[in-house]
């Protein structure tokens, strides 16, 4: 993973993507008393626009 910047919400959680170099595959790792799992891949593409479509 890169150095985003991930922030604690809840029991989960929320990261801040800004640029389009953190595409790729994310997957979740969760590890309790109970044990550990992994989520399948997921794939983001980040994209950006120009400040002239924004507004």
């Amino acid at each position: 993973m890169s150095s985003s910047q991930l922030t604690r919400i809840g029991q989960g959680q929320t990261m801040l993507l800004v640029n389009p170099k953190e595409s790729g595959e994310y997957l979740c790792e969760a590890q309790t008393s109970r044990g550990s799992d992994t989520s399948k891949p997921v794939l983001l593409e980040v994209v950006t626009c120009d400040s002239e479509t924004v507004g």
